[in-house]
C-alpha cells in the first residue's frame, strides 16, 4: 500500500513517540501555560492498530498481511437508507492486537450473556439475587511456565487440556459436581505480558444446577482455601511427574450485592471481571513500561503464534455446551446490531428485544403495533453491502475521516455509524426459555 493511501499516523514506526529535543524545542517556542493535547477518539483502538504495525516491523511473518482495519466497507439499510461502515480485519487473531481484541471481546460478551440470562431466570423464579459470580485463579510455578515453553506442540497441548480438566476437577471435589462456569486460560503475565506464565481463570456461576446457592456466604474460610490449594498441587504433580512440597496459589474473588455498595457499582464490577477474563495477551502490552524491542517481543509472538490452536475456553459443568439447552438457556444469532420496526422505522436495540422476547413468550410489540419475533432478528438482516470502500484517514473530535478508495472523496462519519474493530461471522447471544 502507497503513502498516498496510509493514514498520517502510520506512517513509519519512528512515529511512535517525539525525541526528547522536539520537546524540549516545543516547550521553549510555547509561552504562558502547556495546553495539553486532548486524547484521541477510541484511543484504545488507536494504540492497538499502532502497535500492530510495531509488531509487524518486528518480523512481516509474524503478520502475513500489511494493513488491518484500515478498508471499510459501506453498508445501507435497506428500508430506511441509513448507513453502517464495517472494519476489514486480517483476521490473524493470535498475533493481530486488533482482530485478536475485538475477537476475545465478543467471546466475553457471550459468555457475560449466558451469566446475565440466569439471572433472568432467577428473577422469574424467585431466587437470591444478591451473588453475581465466583472467580478463582489457578497458578503454577514460573518453572514449569517455562516447561511447557520447551515442549513440543503435542506435549503443550497434552499438558494444557490435563491441567484445564484438573482445574474444574478440583472445584468440583470442593463445591459439589452440580456446579457450572466457564474456564480461560492465559499464557502470560499481566505485569509483564513478554514473560511466560500459564495460569487458569475460571468464572463461576454462583447457581448450581438444580437453582440453590453453591454458597450460602461467598467469603470462603482459610480452611476451605488451603484444601484446594494442596488438592490442586497434588494435581499438577501427578501431571508433571515432580514432587512439590510448596503451596500452589488459588486467587479467590467473587462479586456481590450488599449494603454498602450500589448496583451499578456490582454490575460495573461483574463487567469487569468478564472484559479482564476475556482479553487479547497484547493489550497489557500497551499498558507494560519494561522494554518492548525486537529481541523481547520476538519469543512473546512466536509463543502465542504456536499456542494458536489450543483451546483456551473451555465450559464446564451444566453450562458447558452438551447440557446448556437442558438447564434452559439457548444461544441466538443475529447480525446487526440496531431493529429497524419496518412500519414506523424506529430503531431498538437488538440484544434489548433479544431479553423482551425471552421474557414475555417469544414476542413483543413495538410503539406502532408491530409484533417483533424472533425471525426477524437472528435470521436476517436488512443491511446490505454498497460495493463502496473506503480507507481510514484519520480521527477528527466528532468522527473519523473515511476517504472513498475509488474517487478520493472525503467522508466524516460519526462513531455510532463506523464498527472501529473488526467483527466476524454472527453475533451471539444467549436467552432463558425456562420460566
Amino acid at each position: 500500500m502507497s503513502n498516498s493511501l496510509t493514514p498520517s499516523f502510520l506512517l513509519g514506526v519512528k512515529a511512535l513517540g517525539k525525541n526528547k529535543s522536539d520537546k524540549s524545542a516545543t516547550r521553549g517556542a510555547q509561552s504562558g501555560k502547556l495546553k495539553r493535547k486532548k486524547p484521541l477518539p477510541k484511543e484504545k483502538f488507536y494504540k492497538l492498530l499502532r502497535l500492530r504495525k510495531k509488531i509487524r516491523a518486528v518480523n512481516p511473518d509474524f503478520l502475513k498481511s500489511k494493513v488491518c482495519s484500515l478498508f471499510y466497507d459501506e453498508l445501507e439499510h435497506q428500508e430506511v437508507g441509513e448507513k453502517l461502515y464495517k472494519s476489514i480485519g486480517c483476521q490473524e487473531r493470535s498475533t493481530c492486537p486488533v482482530c485478536g481484541a475485538s475477537y476475545w471481546r465478543q467471546k466475553g460478551r457471550e459468555a457475560r450473556s449466558l451469566f446475565e440470562a440466569q439471572r433472568d431466570r432467577a428473577i422469574l423464579k424467585g431466587w437470591r439475587l444478591d451473588q453475581w459470580l465466583l472467580d478463582f485463579e489457578f497458578t503454577i510455578p514460573v518453572v514449569l511456565s517455562r516447561l511447557i515453553d520447551a515442549c513440543s506442540l503435542s506435549a503443550k497441548r497434552q499438558y494444557l487440556n490435563r491441567l484445564s480438566r484438573a482445574c474444574y476437577q478440583v472445584l468440583f471435589g470442593v463445591l459439589g459436581k452440580k456446579i457450572g462456569g466457564v474456564a480461560i486460560l492465559h499464557f502470560w503475565h499481566s505485569k509483564a505480558p513478554l514473560l511466560s506464565h500459564y495460569h487458569w481463570h475460571i468464572i463461576l456461576s454462583p447457581y448450581t444446577k438444580d437453582g440453590s446457592l453453591v454458597l450460602s456466604d461467598p467469603l470462603l474460610s482459610q480452611d476451605i482455601l488451603a484444601s484446594m490449594r494442596e488438592a490442586w498441587r497434588e494435581a499438577v504433580s501427578g501431571i508433571f511427574g515432580i514432587g512439590f512440597n510448596q503451596a500452589f496459589n488459588i486467587h479467590y474473588e467473587f462479586v456481590q450485592e450488599n449494603g454498602k455498595t450500589s448496583y451499578e457499582q456490582v454490575k460495573s464490577k461483574f463487567y469487569h471481571r468478564f472484559n479482564y477474563c476475556f482479553r487479547h495477551w497484547t493489550e497489557d502490552l500497551l499498558k507494560y513500561r519494561g522494554k518492548v524491542d525486537k529481541r523481547s517481543l520476538t519469543p512473546a509472538i512466536e509463543r502465542a503464534k504456536q499456542l494458536e490452536g489450543i483451546t483456551k475456553i473451555r465450559w464446564f459443568g451444566y453450562l458447558c455446551p452438551v447440557k446448556r439447552k437442558k438447564a434452559g438457556f439457548e444461544l441466538v444469532q443475529y447480525m446487526n446490531e440496531l431493529t429497524v420496526c419496518p412500519e414506523c422505522f424506529r430503531e431498538f436495540n437488538t440484544e434489548d428485544l433479544l431479553n423482551t422476547l425471552a421474557m414475555f413468550g417469544g414476542q413483543v410489540l413495538c410503539v406502532c403495533g408491530h409484533r417483533f419475533r424472533e425471525a426477524e432478528l437472528g435470521k436476517k438482516s436488512m443491511w446490505r453491502k454498497t460495493g463502496r470502500v473506503f480507507i481510514l484517514r484519520g480521527f477528527r473530535k466528532n468522527g473519523v475521516l473515511l476517504i472513498n478508495r475509488d474517487t478520493g472523496e472525503k467522508e466524516l462519519v460519526p462513531y455510532d455509524r463506523i464498527g472501529l474493530f473488526p467483527s466476524k461471522g454472527k453475533r451471539k447471544r444467549f436467552v432463558c426459555r425456562d420460566p
